[in-house]
């Protein structure tokens, strides 16, 4: 099975370009006979050509598998998440950041593929905590300070602004 989840900017500096990072991420499905246990972004035009299997997205009903955020806050996600032959109903992520569920798709797709049973993903989502430093709201002497420090990149700095609006009050 192979997870590509996007295409950034972090490989930059070694590879020269996204479409050099993206050949390079689609070389892990080199002799894969199985392309249903390949999963790479909906809409991601960099992989059209050299790479395909199933697609996985947030909110868009055209891939294989995708994940509709239904209501989020600073503790986290309910969600529904579909297929064509699951839906997950109301599920709950306890951490914040919508760029987060975007990973939690693929992992919830792969889960499916490899036939894991829905009330068991459910239960496994529903109890993640964050023990990374991802995302970590450390509060002290009157300040709020998020800690995204883990193998931070452009794309982790950006959702970060995005993910502020929670702490306005803090």
């Amino acid at each position: 099975m192979a997870i590509i989840t996007n295409v950034g900017t972090s490989h930059i500096g070694n590879l020269g370009s996204k479409a050099q990072i993206a050949l390079e991420k689609a070389s892990i499905t080199e002799g894969m006979a199985d392309k249903s246990r390949i999963f790479t972004e909906y809409g991601e035009s960099l992989f059209e050509g050299i790479i395909s299997g199933s697609t996985v997205s947030m909110e868009s009903s055209l891939s294989n598998y995708h994940l509709m955020p239904i209501a989020e806050d600073i503790n986290g996600t309910t969600f529904d998440f579909f297929s064509d032959t699951v839906m997950l109903s109301g599920v709950r992520f306890n951490l914040p950041g919508r760029h987060i569920l975007s990973c939690l798709a693929f992992s919830i797709s792969a889960a499916l593929k490899l036939g894991m049973k829905k009330d068991n993903i459910t239960l496994a989502v529903s109890s993640l905590g964050s023990e990374h430093v991802r995302h970590k709201l450390v509060k002290m002497n009157g300040y709020a300070i998020l800690d995204d420090s883990y193998n931070a990149s452009r794309e982790s700095v950006i959702a970060d602004f995005r993910f502020l609006q929670f702490y306005k009050n803090y």
